[in-house]
């Protein structure tokens, strides 16, 4: 019994002291403890949001779209493909505007969630229906369309997961916005451009597509543009000068605030006109400097945050050069920037190019005449280039290993000319003719047999 009660004085004991502690600490008080005040809620944006913040910020913008615009600059080649078709495929491309309606697809697919380019197809089908490739005779456009005039029937969901399209609607309805009429379309008339992934059940509550890329950066945009813009209103109240005006407060009780108007107009004029203060023997003029210390640091804190949210170099994103100059850390910093929108370009885009080129390929009166082509393939261009002065450094040393191998009777003369020119412009690596060697390495099987 004794025993009982005591281990319930230690229990209140304990109970008071938690609460003691809890008041102290403010450890599990909503009002206090941050652990349990702070949640993280998703702030999807809605369309005129992600307008808004789109027109009003050049920040934004430039978010949205530098990525697709850098993407797209060098393009793709074309591989395993004669001259002919390349320049076939390549009249195409120009004929449907290709690149300009990709590269928009892509910004809408930024800037809005998601994105996608409907392929008029000349097939005697409706839009509704699968494509009839046995009919079809060439695309006659194609169009870029945001997720807003691009509405994906939900109840469509492809549901087998042996289908290419499962988890994503068999249909959309395309309504343009001047436009209250609407059309039925077949998924395998679009090809989707996705923004910002979300976890899956977002994505379902969110339409069946993803979100604004500006969604997670609204904050730091807004908080950047802030400080800049608190920072100019500083700049301009630099120097405030303070003049105490002898019987000041009587003068606003007896209602005489028209003659201390009167008298401010005057210093006024007196300022511009003679660059010189004239107050009363009663009165005190002081000049005030607004400090500047600690702005700069807490600037970069608000750069650094802004930059480390969008993953671009503060060389894009803000202009700004490498401490030091440009040189190593700035190329570095370049290299670093082409390899996120290459691998952005993969992606985003490698799925609707091998798409639109397997259905060119597939129309009749396009590029190769209805043949299909297997071995026919892509790559992206390079984005990042090296300095004239590198490359020739590169060549100049490639160029003494050539002389040494062929000194030293490693390689042949004709097999360094091939390899390093034969493609029409430089290449480092070196092809072997592997005919010209089986014969040494008989005579050396011949003479290990011997011995």
């Amino acid at each position: 019994m004794y025993q009982e009660q005591t281990i319930d004085v230690i229990k209140k004991r304990s109970s008071k002291l938690d609460g003691i502690q809890n008041i102290i600490t403010g450890l599990n008080r909503k009002t206090k403890d941050k652990r349990i005040n702070v949640v993280a809620i998703p702030d999807l944006l809605t369309k005129q949001g992600a307008e808004d913040l789109y027109a009003a910020d050049r920040t934004a913008r430039k978010i949205i779209e530098k990525v697709p615009k850098e993407g797209v600059k060098k393009w793709i080649e074309l591989i395993n493909a004669d001259p002919a078709i390349k320049l076939s495929f390549k009249h195409e491309f120009r004929k449907l505007k290709v690149v300009k309606q990709f590269k928009k697809a892509w910004q809408w697919a930024r800037l809005y969630g998601g994105a996608g380019i409907f392929l008029n197809i000349d097939d005697g089908e409706y839009p509704s229906f699968p494509i009839n490739f046995t009919k079809a005779k060439s695309i006659k456009t194609i169009i870029a369309l945001h997720r807003y005039e691009l509405f994906a029937e939900t109840q469509t969901v492809e549901k087998n997961i042996d289908n290419p399209n499962f988890g994503l609607p068999n249909y959309y309805r395309i309504q343009k916005q001047n436009n209250g009429a609407t059309s039925l379309i077949h998924h395998d008339r679009i090809l989707r451009f996705e923004g910002a992934e979300l976890p899956q059940t977002l994505f379902m509550r969110n339409g069946y597509w993803h979100d604004s890329v500006l969604s997670s950066l609204k904050n730091p945009i807004i908080n950047y543009s802030q400080s800049h813009d608190m920072l100019a209103s500083i700049i301009q109240d630099f120097r405030q000068k303070v003049m105490k005006i002898d019987q000041f407060a009587q003068m606003i009780a007896a209602d005489e605030d028209d003659l201390l108007i009167k008298r401010m107009e005057i210093q006024d004029l007196i300022r511009s006109n003679f660059k010189t203060e004239m107050i009363d023997k009663e009165d005190e003029l002081d000049i005030v400097q607004t400090s500047f210390s600690g702005i700069n640091d807490a600037l970069k804190m608000v750069n650094n945050r802004l930059v480390e949210a969008s993953d671009f170099p503060h060389t894009v994103l803000l202009g700004e050069s490498p401490k030091g100059g440009i040189s190593d850390k700035g190329e570095s910093q370049n290299r670093d920037w082409y390899d996120y929108v290459a691998e952005e370009q993969r992606d985003v885009l490698e799925e609707p190019i091998n798409t639109l080129l397997e259905y060119l390929m597939k129309v009749k009166e396009g590029p190769t005449k209805g043949k299909f082509l297997d071995s026919l393939s892509f790559e992206f261009l390079p984005l990042w280039q090296m300095s004239e002065e590198k490359q020739s450094e590169i060549q100049l040393n490639t160029a003494k290993r050539d002389e040494i191998y062929i000194q030293n009777q490693v390689v042949t003369p004709e097999e360094v000319a091939i390899s390093r020119w034969g493609s029409g412009k430089f290449n480092m690596e070196t092809t072997l003719e592997s005919t010209n060697r089986n014969p040494l390495h008989n005579v050396d099987s011949e003479d290990t047999k011997t011995k």
